[in-house]
């Protein structure tokens, strides 16, 4: 059994089509949810319920990705403009927070399936040098 977990960057991942006749699949995608968010939704989803956690072999987790504006410390609307590293301001305590989040909800994941191999994916690069910054220290 292979379980994904992410955020909107899942949606479009079909549990059907990725499963085989040697393992099932099921995808578990929480629009907007940051890694905190992701973790507590995954926690209540009743659809996790029906999984037999003894048998989750592999679990792949992508999170953080609605976490990187809120940890960029410029204006909403300048965010894609930040090109330069001159411009760059990071709040420290968010980037923290975010990876704490992130840690919760692997330990969280080890905890519900302790044999499971939990793969990370990381956070998707972006345009602006701003977002990618804070990408790269997630990552």
């Amino acid at each position: 059994l292979c379980v994904y977990i992410s955020s909107s960057m899942f949606s479009k991942l079909d549990g059907k089509k990725l499963s085989s006749k040697h393992q099932e699949a099921h995808v578990f995608h929480y629009p907007g949810a940051s890694a905190s968010g992701i973790s507590e939704r995954f926690q209540s989803d009743e659809r996790k319920d029906s999984l037999n956690a003894d048998n989750v072999k592999n679990i792949v987790l992508m999170c953080g990705t609605n976490d990187v504006d809120s940890i960029l410390k410029s204006p909403r609307h300048m965010r894609d403009k930040l090109l330069s590293r001159d411009n760059f301001k990071c709040d420290a305590r968010a980037l923290d927070s975010t990876n704490n989040s992130i840690e919760k909800c692997i330990l969280s994941l080890h905890k519900w399936a302790p044999d499971a191999q939990i793969r990370i994916v990381n956070v998707l690069p972006r345009e602006s040098y701003s977002r990618n910054k804070v990408i790269t220290d997630i990552n």
